[in-house]
């Protein structure tokens, strides 16, 4: 009977021991369903907004006209002092813009301010006209080569 009785405890004992095993298991499961959808929501949610954005998003942005405003907040940040902006349209057929500004500062920040303009996410090309030493900084003449979207609304890119 004392042998019927460790056999049945035992039995008890073991299967108290797999409940708790599967149960947990079972647990461990369900978090990694949870953490799988998930991962799959926020795959099917970049999804949905690479598609809904188009692909052009990025040309559009980097084609688009900069101001007179993004230009010289460039130069303005970089420390540089603005004394004119001048705004004009390229007399050649293509799309272009020409900003010449004139002013005043470090060859540093000068440098600083080309780069600024250079990396922004619209295309733009600068190109020093003149600069003259005076005292501690250099006067200086600047074309900034830039697209202009309005003179080119619905006709192709590909002539650029």
């Amino acid at each position: 009977m004392m042998g019927t009785r460790k056999i049945c405890l035992l039995t008890i004992c073991l299967c108290f021991t797999l409940s708790l095993f599967i149960t947990t298991k079972i647990q461990e499961m369900k978090e990694e369903i949870q953490e799988t959808e998930k991962i799959i929501t926020s795959i099917d949610a970049w999804e949905s907004k690479t598609k809904k954005e188009g692909r052009t998003k990025f040309l559009n942005n980097f084609l688009r006209k900069p101001s007179m405003t993004d230009i010289s907040q460039s130069f303005e940040e970089a420390g540089c002092y603005i004394e004119e902006i001048e705004e004009k349209t390229s007399e050649e057929e293509r799309p272009i813009i020409i900003f010449h500004v004139k002013g005043k500062g470090k060859f540093s920040q000068i440098a600083t301010a080309f780069d600024m303009i250079s990396t922004k996410d619209i295309w733009m090309n600068v190109a020093l006209r003149e600069a003259t030493v005076k005292d501690d900084n250099i006067a200086f003449q600047v074309d900034i080569w830039a697209y202009d979207d309005k003179t080119n609304k619905g006709k192709e890119i590909s002539h650029l």
